[in-house]
């Protein structure tokens, strides 16, 4: 077979993928170009906290926990603004089309007017709905994000409390040693006092 080149995928247009973007939002799916994240939010939330006791295994994980955290951010960001840009086309087409109708009708129409026939067009009505759907998700998952953070915070201050307790408890041991050793000296020098 000889190598032919491959069709040129269609470019798709700022509407299609806006609209793929609210179908995904409306349906719950998770929408990004990037790598999906591992694990879902609640798994994710549910990773959040750690024990002294597992610090190395907490400190170990956390860096791929924020990254799924920084993906779904992402999501949602995306998702936050198509839906604006969304909103914004379906108004001004709306605003376009009230002004048009109004010259061909010869009517005067005031921005008053075009703003309450806006509020009231359930097709716009939609789109601000998804759009402060979306604005809710993505000020969530920047708080998801802040608490990975804040979690990295946290196991770097028990990590430094675990390792002065553990050099307390070596110097601590070391100066058992050190006493018991001078103990058995001075018995050894003095055994019967």
């Amino acid at each position: 077979m000889k190598n032919q080149p491959e069709p040129k995928r269609r470019q798709r247009s700022a509407v299609e993928v806006a609209s793929d973007v609210m179908d995904a939002l409306s349906e719950g799916i998770p929408f990004s170009p990037i790598a999906k994240p591992r694990r879902t939010i609640a798994a994710l939330l549910g990773q959040i906290d750690f024990s002294p006791d597992n610090v190395v295994q907490a400190a170990a994980v956390n860096s791929v926990l924020f990254v799924d955290a920084v993906g779904y951010r992402y999501d949602t960001l995306s998702k936050r603004t198509a839906a604006k840009m969304l909103m914004e086309q379906i108004t001004a087409g709306k605003d376009l089309d009230l002004r048009k109708e109004a010259r061909a009708k010869g009517d005067k129409i005031t921005e008053r007017q075009i703003e309450t026939n806006l509020t009231l067009d359930p097709d716009v009505a939609e789109a601000q709905k998804n759009y402060s759907k979306a604005e809710e998700l993505d000020e969530y998952m920047k708080l998801v994000v802040e608490a990975f953070r804040m979690r990295r915070d946290c196991l770097q201050i028990v990590a430094g409390l675990v390792r002065n307790e553990m050099s307390g408890q070596a110097a601590y041991e070391a100066g058992a040693e050190k006493l018991a050793a001078t103990r058995k000296r001075l018995r050894d020098q003095f055994p019967g006092e």
